[in-house]
């Protein structure tokens, strides 16, 4: 016999024998936890541009935002664990091409006050510029 698809289990993609999927049964994104996207980082804002004292900050504030839920972080003090929104028309940097005119971008702040701006989509967050000299917008 060839290598067809007949020969293949599937496995369920919830569980394993080790391992067991999260049970989340609610579907309103703002009751779920973040998740963080770095795909779309763009030159001259990205985690090498920083040292490595801010890189481990930023791991440090990824994973205290992740223990918390979007509705959490969202009612958090803008300065601490929250968010505050930027304007497109303040950022100093060339905006991406798959930014919309319609996207709201949010600041989150790690390593002090330096934000990482992005935008969300449902629970994730997709940063776009790590702001480590403050030149991002005027603040």
């Amino acid at each position: 016999m060839g290598r067809g698809r007949g020969n293949l289990k599937r496995q369920n993609a919830s569980a394993g024998k080790r391992i067991k999927a999260p049970s989340d049964t609610s579907a309103n994104p703002e009751t779920k936890h973040p998740v963080f996207c770095f795909r779309y980082l763009q030159n001259g804002f990205d985690v090498e541009d920083g040292t490595e004292d801010s890189q481990r900050q930023l791991v440090k504030k990824l994973r205290q935002l992740s223990q918390l839920d979007w509705m959490e972080i969202q009612h958090a003090p803008r300065h601490g664990v929250g968010t505050e929104k930027i304007p497109q028309h303040q950022i100093k940097a060339p905006l991406p091409p798959l930014l919309t005119e319609d996207v709201t971008l949010l600041a989150l702040r790690f390593d002090g006050l330096r934000p990482m701006v992005g935008y969300r989509t449902g629970i994730v967050f997709r940063i776009l510029w790590l702001d480590h000299n403050f030149e991002l917008y005027n603040h």
